[in-house]
């Protein structure tokens, strides 16, 4: 029995080992702590961002809307009355995202994916300003490089079908 335990134990260091996840700043990351109080788990932090977004979202989407009912308004030949000297649909559109954005303040379940994105958020390791340079500057040559390429295929192909229209005419 003394055996088979000095034997087990090398093997549970293996396995230790292996599991052990290699430390870095992304795994030591933890969510804020929950405030309590009507909060529903959320910092004042994490909550005062969700607040911010959603805000802007709603007006958004309200800008959206009302430019999709104007159209339809039009489209469908309704007349519109200015009250205050704003659009029937501006203010239709304004009042459904003021709705939505109310809706999703007290649904508990939005609020709480809406903090869950907010600490995974904090787990993302961002580029640095000479990382993000580099990227973009690879990205506009590599698009130059293919609009050449285009470009060149382009002129190439439209001197042929040219050549090919003016023989044929011929």
């Amino acid at each position: 029995m003394a055996e088979a335990q000095k034997q087990s134990e090398p093997e549970d260091e293996k396995r230790a080992k292996e599991n052990k996840r290699v430390s870095s700043e992304a795994n030591n990351v933890r969510p804020l702590p929950p405030q309590p109080s009507g909060m529903r788990g959320q910092s004042d932090e994490n909550r005062r961002y969700v607040v911010l977004i959603q805000v802007a979202l709603a007006f958004g989407i309200g800008f959206a809307l009302a430019n999709s009912l104007a159209l339809i308004w039009r489209a469908a030949g309704i007349p519109q009355v200015r009250p205050f000297g704003v659009q029937d649909p501006t203010i239709a559109a304004f009042i459904i995202a003021g709705a939505a954005f109310f809706y999703t303040m007290n649904h508990a379940r939005a609020q709480e994916f809406a903090n869950e994105v907010m600490v995974e958020l904090r787990k993302v390791t961002w580029p640095s300003w000479k990382e993000t340079r580099q990227a973009t500057l690879v990205v506009v040559v590599v698009v130059a490089i293919i609009a050449a390429i285009l470009g060149t295929f382009d002129l190439i192909w439209a001197k042929l079908i040219k050549f090919l229209l003016q023989w044929g005419a011929s």
